[in-house]
């Protein structure tokens, strides 16, 4: 067993070595001299079958690949696009890569002992790309369109990410994008104006909750104070309680007589049926409780209504409690459970319209959900 896993790694060495060699040659062959730079380099680290194939194509592609490189640099350098430094330090990064190839491998370093590296350059290049993508998004914002702001996040986030804070101003200058770019949806729930409304904190809380779920980075935002929000939305999403009522009584009271199953009953020694009977009195107390809450969303750009629904919602509280006058034992287990109840106070205003709150979200979330699904 030992002996077929020696043979079969040998054979497995092989093979890597022969793909090695023709990888080498086939980049070579093609042109891609920084590829042959690193898979010869690769390769002669990794005791070749035949290190001297791996010598002479790196012995080759280095200075070819270097005065490829280096021509395009040329030509770059005397471009006036700002945005050639992008390319340039492209162009840095792939000698000093060719660098790190050759370097990484002792047998390379003797072929190629030394390899060129610019660190200098390129952090310059760096700086030169990053304030060319910073001043790119700048001009970007001044166009103004949705589009525009989206190309302008992407280079301001480049150029903070090839030079971090490479302006005081980037974080604000990315923020400025990005609200050029998203569609911009302003929620104003309006304020209930009846003295007696109770506090509608709750709604308003869960409503702002699943709107910030609906987010999508760069694309979509709501925006719940005029603060927050110093550009003119694209839509005004507006919520209102068009009625309400919280806490309508009333309580219904139910009398019956109920005659339990005939038992045999002996009294003194004398035995006779008798059938158990006692008079139920059944109390059912109702809070009902109604709201239709009033939704809006009205496209600011073309000064058109897009929705108008009046969503109607309600909340039962109920209670049930029972009194016997009589035998109990004529009751069903049911009707004394009722009988072992006490009447209870029902829930405060405040409570109630929380209760009706919930009836009113469960509407209202899928309906937005499907609303700003494909938003973008």
């Amino acid at each position: 067993m030992k002996s077929k896993l020696q043979i079969f790694s040998i054979f497995v060495l092989i093979c890597l070595s022969f793909w090695a060699c023709r990888s080498s040659r086939k980049s070579f062959e093609r042109g891609d001299y920084e590829q042959t730079v690193r898979l010869s380099s690769r390769e002669l680290c990794n005791r070749p079958k035949n290190p001297s194939e791996q010598e002479n194509y790196l012995r080759q592609s280095y200075p070819l690949a270097l005065q490829t490189l280096k021509t395009r640099l040329q030509g770059l350098q005397s471009s006036a696009d700002m945005m050639r430094w992008v390319q340039i330090a492209d162009i840095y990064r792939s000698i000093n890569a060719m660098h790190t190839s050759i370097v990484g491998c002792s047998k390379a370093l003797a072929i190629i002992p030394n390899p060129e590296r610019y660190e200098r350059e390129l952090q310059e290049a760096n700086n030169n790309a990053a304030e060319a993508y910073y001043n790119l998004g700048v001009s970007q914002i001044n166009i103004g369109t949705r589009e525009a702001g989206r190309e302008a996040i992407r280079n301001l986030q480049t150029a903070n990410q090839l030079v971090p804070n490479i302006k005081p101003d980037i974080i604000q200058r990315i923020e400025q994008a990005r609200l050029l770019a998203v569609f911009k949806v302003f929620v104003d729930q309006i304020p209930t104006q009846s003295s007696f409304a109770p506090n509608d904190e709750f709604f308003r809380n869960q409503i702002n909750r699943h709107l910030i779920s609906l987010r999508k980075t760069n694309t979509l935002d709501f925006f719940f104070t005029r603060a927050a929000l110093p550009v003119p939305p694209n839509q005004i999403l507006s919520f209102q309680f068009f009625d309400f009522i919280v806490g309508e009584n009333n309580t219904q009271e139910r009398i019956e007589t109920i005659i339990g199953d005939t038992v045999k009953v002996n009294v003194n020694g004398t035995s006779y049926l008798q059938a158990p009977k006692t008079e139920l009195r059944t109390y059912t107390k109702t809070v009902r409780s109604t709201a239709i809450m009033e939704m809006k969303i009205y496209d600011q750009q073309n000064q058109r209504m897009l929705l108008h629904e009046r969503i109607p919602a309600e909340y039962i509280w109920q209670h049930q409690w029972a009194r016997s006058n009589g035998d109990q034992a004529a009751l069903k287990p049911a009707q004394l459970a009722l009988v072992n109840t006490i009447d209870r106070t029902a829930p405060d205003r405040q409570a109630l319209f929380v209760s009706l709150c919930e009836k009113l979200l469960e509407q209202l979330r899928p309906r937005l959900t499907e609303q700003y699904r494909n938003q973008n």
